[in-house]
């Protein structure tokens, strides 16, 4: 097992980070419509609830994947996400912007783009996840 750190967040931390990072009125202009800003929300908080993901081999638990939720996403992973999602013909789910989401902030937009051209789906196996 590794030896890092856990740290462990609640739903305050999210709502919090969520009102003031993400979707603060002056981030509006940010988001293509209602219904994309409406989306987004509803994949961070899939992606908080998220008992675990896997991507290529590294599996992300819920203590991890709000660790990089609150450390290291960047309003900008979710507008490439959001970006990538609106493109792409294949991606359609709200669970698929969620993994999407945590795969722009942790391996980076180019690498999220060549997954998606070959399909995102087949990248990811995902554990269940609750309702917030």
């Amino acid at each position: 097992m590794s030896k890092e750190k856990l740290y462990l967040y609640d739903s305050e931390d999210l709502k919090y980070i969520l009102d003031e990072c993400y979707f603060h009125p002056s981030r509006d202009r940010e988001y293509p419509c209602k219904r994309f800003k409406y989306k987004a929300r509803r994949a961070m908080k899939e992606l908080w609830n998220a008992d675990s993901i896997t991507f290529l081999g590294e599996t992300f638990g819920q203590d991890g994947i709000r660790r990089i939720m609150v450390e290291e996403m960047m309003p900008e992973h979710l507008d490439s996400a959001l970006n990538f999602f609106r493109k792409s013909p294949r991606l359609k789910t709200i669970r698929q912007l969620a993994e999407l989401l945590l795969l722009c902030t942790v391996h980076s937009d180019t690498a999220v783009a060549l997954m998606v051209e070959h399909d995102l789906p087949q990248f990811s196996k995902r554990g269940s996840g609750g309702a917030l």
